[in-house]
């Protein structure tokens, strides 16, 4: 966010609309000061009296009709753009026009130029000059004194303070900004992309290694194995001729049993793709609920919880489906409504606990606060919709995610809790905080 969007959040102006509708009733001020100084200077100068109603009638519609469509100068830059011109003809024609113009066209040709194609700018403002030159063709320019010609304004100049500093220099601005900010956008999106194709290059390295490892691995267990094999064989056969051999076969079965074992344990650690830089760190529980919660509270989420129903020790599979499915939803709230605050909802009844997390839709660019990246946050969209749904069906639950009647979004997810006493069961978390 830029400094001046920034101080004008401060002071309640926070989305585009809002800085747009400023920017109007500024220039109608700036007219309107105008129109009061030079009522107020000619009066003083004895060059009027008191100015008649119907010129300041005229003269404040004027100010309204330069300034009221600057409002909607990003959604309708054609319809505001001609708006504003339209005061032109009719301050032009007048004998005496008590204010100026020019800011507000300004201000339009610029739009114009900034958020439609170029050809739209070139013929609009080409239209705009041929008018212009018509209209000074035809008439004289306000106030002008066919017996004191040298102490006028030409029709020249007026042309060339309309057509060029109010149409032609502000529309070729506006769209010089529209060009760099499509190659600004440009080279973002050429930046991302070569990262993204250095880091599947680095990715691919990384399985080709590891499937290499992983071979070579393979062969030096298979070869301990059937190492093994013989060595057993022979200890069978003279265990009883000759037990002293039989005991050194034996210390050979367990010095290659420990190396084979050895080697399993690296082919696993090997074969597993894992983003944990501690491949043995526990995996995710309720139990690291809090600490989930707080991780997204400190990278800019608001996030809150309620806990239903008597808390009590999960299986295993289940524990982690679970706690999985509320960083998933974590997630995925933060990448597709950053600044929306999340709900979740931890619900035990007697044969299942479900599990909801809510958001609202996105605030305004503006009103969102700045959401920094977390540690869950994965490059590759984590587990995934996908995922979650293999995980839930795993147990015997169930997985849905959708939007809301608010046009926000929920995921919700029903996983069974049966009896299993063979299987271990995680303690619940503490009582919630929200």
């Amino acid at each position: 966010m830029r400094w001046w969007q920034s101080a004008l959040a401060r002071v309640g102006v926070r989305t585009a609309t809002g800085r747009d509708a400023l920017l109007a009733a500024l220039v109608i001020g700036l007219g309107l000061i105008n129109l009061v100084l030079f009522v107020d200077v000619a009066g003083t100068a004895g060059v009027i009296d008191e100015p008649p109603s119907g010129p300041v009638t005229l003269a404040v519609a004027l100010i309204l009709l330069e300034g009221a469509p600057l409002a909607l100068r990003r959604r309708t830059p054609i319809l505001t753009f001609t708006l504003t011109m339209l005061a032109i003809p009719i301050w032009y024609l007048q004998p005496e026009p008590l204010t100026n113009l020019g800011l507000g066209q300004a201000i339009a040709a610029y739009s114009l130029g900034a958020y439609r194609s170029r050809r739209i700018v070139l013929t609009a403002g080409g239209i705009t000059i041929g008018l212009l030159a018509l209209l000074v063709l035809l008439a004289p320019p306000p106030g002008y004194d066919h017996a004191q010609p040298e102490l006028s304004t030409s029709s020249l100049e007026v042309f060339l303070s309309l057509g060029l500093l109010a149409v032609v220099l502000p529309g070729l601005l506006g769209a010089y900004v529209q060009t760099r900010r499509a190659y600004t956008a440009e080279l973002i999106d050429r930046a991302d992309r070569l990262a993204r194709e250095r880091e599947e290059r680095a990715r691919r390295a990384v399985i080709d290694e590891r499937a290499r490892i992983a071979r070579e691995l393979h062969d030096e267990a298979a070869h301990h194995l059937s190492s093994i094999v013989v060595q057993a064989g022979a200890a069978e056969r003279i265990v009883e001729d000759d037990p002293e051999a039989a005991r050194e076969a034996l210390r050979f079965i367990r010095t290659q049993g420990k190396g084979t074992l050895d080697s399993m344990r690296q082919l696993i650690g090997v074969l597993r793709i894992d983003r944990d830089a501690d491949v043995r760190r526990p995996q995710p529980t309720l139990t690291r609920l809090p600490s989930l919660l707080e991780e997204a509270r400190a990278a800019g989420t608001d996030v809150t919880w309620t806990q239903d129903g008597q808390p009590r020790p999960l299986p295993l599979t289940v524990d982690l489906a679970a706690y999985r499915t509320i960083q998933e939803g974590i997630n995925n709230a933060r990448r597709h409504a950053p600044g929306a605050a999340v709900h979740v909802r931890l619900h035990y009844l007697d044969d299942q606990v479900d599990v909801e997390v809510v958001n609202p839709p996105p605030p305004e660019p503006a009103d969102a606060p700045e959401v920094l990246p977390s540690p869950d946050d994965r490059a590759d969209g984590g587990y995934g919709l996908v995922g979650l749904r293999e995980r839930a069906e795993f147990v015997g639950g169930r997985a849905s995610a959708g939007p809301t009647n608010d046009g926000g979004w929920q995921l919700r997810v029903s996983l069974p809790t049966p009896d299993r006493s063979d299987e271990p069961t995680v303690p619940p978390p503490g009582a919630p905080t929200a």
